[in-house]
């Protein structure tokens, strides 16, 4: 597969822009897309906030120019081996959600057989089968989308469920995982869903 990078900002709740960051998932996402303006034509940034930490994944290096003087931001070259049968650790951000076949509409999916069901297909179709997984958490996540930072009850309310997996899978196709791996995994990559981080597995 081509060459990834992998990124991770370490944010402080005191200083404003990265208490904002923690914050508010949209200013998050306006922060990635500064981060990577060329990327998209390559293929999109995925990320997620683990904790304090903002894991970034990228086709492209970021451009550094936009950090404040004393951010910190690391990155190296991600390229894991993903030899069929080669069992990986991992962990997922995703809002799962399937499509009623009349209206279309998009229901949030909740119950734990659901979750998993949803993980299942998932792999089915991008090279990797789940052997073991957890949901962490389930939550309600709210996005206030606007076109100005400082007026965000202005802006669209978009909701996901999210739903937090780890485990170990299998990988089964090694073209289509890598594809899994560089496109996300499920809806709302644009707001910090989809990473699927992986490291080999140690039992």
């Amino acid at each position: 597969m081509p060459d990834l990078y992998l990124s991770r900002l370490q944010l402080r709740p005191q200083p404003p822009p990265e208490r904002r960051l923690l914050a508010d998932p949209y200013s998050r996402h306006r922060f990635v897309c500064r981060l990577f303006p060329w990327a998209f034509a390559q293929g999109r940034p995925l990320y997620r906030l683990d904790g304090r930490d903002l894991l970034m994944q990228s086709p492209l290096q970021p451009d550094i120019s936009v950090l404040l003087p004393d951010q910190r931001l690391e990155t190296r070259r991600f390229n894991p081996e993903l030899a069929v049968d080669r069992l990986l650790s991992f962990r997922l951000l995703a809002a799962p959600a399937r499509r009623e076949t009349v209206s279309r509409r998009l229901v949030a999916l909740i119950r734990t057989d659901e979750l998993a069901d949803w993980l299942a297909r998932k792999g089915a179709a991008g090279g990797f089968a789940v052997l073991e997984q957890c949901v962490a958490r389930r939550e309600l996540f709210a996005v206030r989308r606007s076109a100005d930072e400082d007026a965000p009850e202005r802006g669209e309310l978009l909701t996901f469920n999210a739903a937090e997996y780890s485990g170990v899978l299998r990988v089964t196709d090694s073209a289509a995982f890598a594809q899994t791996l560089a496109n996300g995994c499920g809806r709302g990559k644009a707001f910090g869903f989809g990473l699927l981080s992986v490291v080999p597995y140690r039992a």
